[in-house]
């Protein structure tokens, strides 16, 4: 993945989606850097699941704490302002709750926040 430049990690959120349609959202300030390249657990995925390639990690999304965050599935979308991402708050590495039934299968994510980033994870498939 390519680094994602911050002016203060502070004011941001990363929402963190699975091909499970489930979604995690956490202050970006909990996630600890760590050296030698050792990786972070972002969002929990049971490791059977994870080792058999049923559940990965798809998209993620930096927001503004002030922002808004859109998931758009096949042609529907739906908007989460401020308010509405707080459902989908928890701890780091949490296993995430599920989106609303029709919009399980995300093709992508949007923030509505002055510094938009967004990235899409390519499955293994894609990536050769």
């Amino acid at each position: 993945m390519a680094p994602i430049p911050l002016d203060s990690i502070t004011n941001y959120l990363l929402a963190a989606v699975t091909n499970e349609g489930r979604m995690l959202i956490f202050p970006i300030d909990k996630l600890p850097t760590l050296n030698k390249g050792k990786g972070n657990k972002i969002i929990h995925i049971p490791a059977k699941r994870a080792k058999e390639r049923k559940e990965l990690l798809t998209h993620l999304c930096v927001i503004h704490e002030d922002g808004a965050l859109t998931v758009f599935a096949g042609k529907r979308f739906f908007k989460l302002t401020a308010g509405n991402l707080t459902q989908f708050v928890a701890e780091r590495g949490r296993r995430g709750k599920k989106l609303p039934r029709g919009f399980q299968n995300v093709d992508r994510l949007e923030s509505d926040a002055p510094a938009q980033t967004q990235l899409k994870l390519l499955s293994p498939k894609e990536a050769i």
